[in-house]
């Protein structure tokens, strides 16, 4: 296949003969969303067997509407309007019932989750939902299906499978979850395999790892996947075609190698600019001024962390059998400056992370805030005095925010709570001033639930109430991980032009690399629970690096295409 410009909405005709599956003239609309939405219009697309294709695309650009309609799956409370057509195996699904739906769905049709921690039953083992899906597509006693599930861990990278299977979901790493998600897909064998958003927040080295896992039991089980994803590395890594949607239109189609190497549409174009890379030599202009101490004339600190260790006994394990998470770290957080935190899955990152928020209390060490002249240990703050001097922005903008309370309630109440202002006029008016502080309009959007926001809105909504009660500190964890590429780089233009405007100080962790040069000042690198390196954002691809940063540099994804 060679890179082609197509129209929106092009009729593609009569389904190929070797098309596992084809969509012809797709079109959803949710009719009870506010002034009635029309997700997908018109889409025609087919996919071979033993073929990739990627639907990429902005928020809200139809992609995944179209996989969830492929797998039967849209929401039913929204009564989605469904029209055109989804053959799967020349089986129509637009219009079946519920019983031929399900028995496509999880057998037939497999699907990855972005999120593997809510697509588990936290009450149950990973051993117990194993054995119940196994049993459910074929015959086996309980200790046949535990052994079929132990043998599918194995063949997933997992070195550890008893222990797993005796695991509930969240004693595992991100990782582990995903890998225990590729399993469930994949232990019916199913012929489609839908992927959206697999390696969403993963290290790039796990990223590499479950991208090259996926494509090994594509080629083992002979499927075809279709990948839902706004990253162009996963697209470059994985794919044999793109397509690319606009506002549920079909904008561009064609392989993967012409689609990224020659865009003929200039949203294509624009889309792939907007994708950060790693550079050899990253010059930034937008670098605040050391803010040095008088007395010492070295940059002055918002936070320390001293000598900090963090041991966990597991749950079960004989006394003395400790874990460490952490072990002797110590960091300096220069007031008004941006530092990132990066590390592969397990290294410590979120366990130090709460710990400075006073989330979570250290072992050993100590966490000592530093301003208005004053040094403040987090430890022995309440709860309400943390909160004032330090902040968190989640990766999840969706469930960071309360579903019932209106988005100006969001802002003000923790404003009033924490005795920023003494009023509730006072705190609704600087919510409007801080929701226009970070570009949203307060007189459209003040009365909205999150529910009725984009997901680049929901995380500006984030941004605005770690603002309001004027920290020391905000922790931004993943802020970018969810979003599109060019919703991504609004967030981070706006983050930056918040730090240079009101001198906030930044904690980034993150697993995208060009992210971090592009928004950090200086990198802490953590590994199994150590600090191994320390450098100026600039000099990620310096040849005196870490053999553990050189690693993590050396997996990043590039988001140029790759014959296949």
């Amino acid at each position: 296949m060679t890179s082609t410009r197509i129209a929106p909405a092009i009729d593609t005709g009569h389904p190929s003969s070797d098309a596992l599956l084809s969509i012809h003239g797709l079109s959803v609309r949710f009719p009870h969303r506010a002034g009635g939405v029309d997700a997908v219009t018109d889409l025609s697309l087919e996919l071979p067997t033993d073929h990739v294709l990627a639907l990429v695309g902005e928020s809200g650009s139809g992609k995944s509407v179209t996989s969830s309609a492929i797998a039967g799956l849209l929401p039913a409370s929204s009564r989605p309007e469904v029209s055109g057509s989804i053959r799967f195996h020349g089986q129509e699904i637009v219009g079946s019932r519920d019983k031929v739906l399900n028995s496509l769905r999880g057998s037939r049709i497999g699907t990855i989750f972005q999120n593997p921690a809510t697509s588990f039953d936290p009450s149950f083992t990973i051993g117990n939902q194993l054995v119940e899906l196994i049993r459910l597509h074929r015959s086996a006693s309980r200790a046949e299906a535990r052994d079929v599930a132990a043998d599918w861990l194995e063949r997933v990278g997992i070195a550890d499978p008893a222990r797993v299977l005796g695991s509930y979901p969240h004693q595992l790493s991100g990782g582990m979850r995903q890998r225990v998600m590729i399993a469930v897909a994949c232990i019916p064998q199913p012929d489609l395999l839908i992927a959206d958003e697999p390696t969403t927040a993963l290290d790039p080295t796990l990223s590499t790892q479950i991208l090259d896992l996926i494509d090994d039991l594509r080629r083992e089980l002979g499927m075809a996947v279709l990948l839902v994803t706004h990253d162009f590395g996963v697209v470059a890594r994985l794919s044999d075609s793109v397509a690319v949607l606009r506002h549920g239109r079909l904008v561009e189609y064609g392989s993967t190698v012409g689609v990224l190497g020659r865009p003929q549409q200039e949203y294509t174009q624009r889309l792939i600019a907007a994708v950060p890379e790693l550079s050899a030599d990253a010059d930034r202009g937008d670098r605040p001024h050391d803010d040095a101490d008088s007395t010492t004339g070295t940059p002055a600190p918002a936070a320390a962390v001293a000598d900090v260790s963090k041991r966990f006994t597991p749950n079960g394990a004989r006394p003395g059998a400790e874990f460490a998470a952490l072990r002797d770290v110590s960091v300096r957080i220069e007031r008004g400056r941006s530092l990132g935190l990066i590390g592969e899955s397990g290294s410590g990152k979120s366990t130090l992370a709460r710990i400075i928020a006073g989330i979570e209390p250290a072992t050993e060490g100590s966490v000592t805030i530093h301003r208005d002249g004053q040094q403040i240990e987090i430890g022995r703050l309440s709860r309400t005095q943390r909160a004032r001097q330090v902040q968190l922005v989640f990766q999840d903008h969706g469930s960071a925010l309360n579903p019932r309370i209106r988005v100006a309630d969001q802002i003000a109440r923790p404003i009033r709570r924490l005795g920023v202002v003494t009023s509730g006029s006072a705190a609704r008016r600087r919510s409007d001033e801080l929701l226009d502080l970070v570009g949203l309009d307060p007189a459209a959007l003040r009365d909205r639930y999150p529910h009725q926001l984009s997901g680049g809105q929901r995380q500006r909504v984030g941004i605005a109430r770690a603002l309001g009660v004027e920290p020391a500190l905000i922790i931004l964890d993943e802020p970018t991980s969810a979003l599109d590429v060019t919703t991504q780089d609004e967030i981070l233009d706006l983050l930056r032009e918040l730090r240079l405007t009101t001198s906030v100080t930044y904690l980034l962790i993150a697993h995208d690399l060009a992210v971090v040069q592009a928004f950090a000042d200086d990198v802490v690198v953590l590994d199994r629970g150590e600090v191994v390196d320390r450098f100026d954002a600039r000099d990620f691809r310096s040849p005196t690096r870490h053999p553990v940063t050189r690693r993590l540099v050396d997996a990043v994804l590039p988001p140029r295409p790759v014959s296949r």
